[in-house]
């Protein structure tokens, strides 16, 4: 249960983050750019726990990584959409 409340918020605050640098960016490509801001923090926390070679993250299979990514994208792709709904204007 702390692991998923540990991912919850985690991914709130690269929301936050996420929320707070969208208005700097330009329109075009906005989606792209949305991906690209919630893919980053999940490429560095791979290539940390795999650099420190932290136990629990050593033998991941192909379809654990995979699913991740495509959950993160969704999560991004979803920001970028729900910001432009809600977001001021």
């Amino acid at each position: 249960m702390q692991r998923q409340f540990n991912l919850v918020q985690s991914t709130g605050c690269v929301g936050i983050i996420f929320a707070f640098l969208l208005p700097l960016l330009a329109e075009k490509n906005i989606y792209f750019k949305g991906w690209i801001i919630f893919l980053i923090p999940w490429w560095i926390i791979y290539l940390l726990s795999a650099l420190a070679k932290t136990e629990g993250t050593l033998n991941l299979s192909v379809m654990t990584v995979l699913s991740n990514g495509i959950s993160t994208s969704i999560i991004g792709l979803t920001g970028v959409y729900s910001y432009r709904i809600f977001g001021t204007k």
